[in-house]
């Protein structure tokens, strides 16, 4: 009985000290990045692939509306 309380003990103290030392890492990684995004300069990133995905995205958009809306016309021209 007391071995097992003993090892329960033992278990409980060692998951603390794993779960402190994980924290504490994430914690730095959590710094890391903050500071990383510190040293962001507005303007000196590449915006090209940004601007054809959003290009592309507004098309997409576009096109899917018109399909809709000549879907709608002809439903209200040939089914009434």
């Amino acid at each position: 009985m007391f071995a097992v309380i003993r090892m329960t003990f033992w278990r409980a103290v060692k998951d603390a000290v794993t779960c402190s030392t994980k924290c504490v890492r994430q914690r730095q990684r959590d710094i890391e990045w903050v500071l990383r995004m510190a040293e962001y300069k507005h303007g000196e990133m590449d915006v090209s692939e940004n601007e054809k995905t959003f290009d592309g995205f507004m098309k997409f958009t576009t096109w899917s509306v018109i399909v809709i809306l000549v879907i709608i016309v002809g439903m209200a021209i040939f089914i009434t």
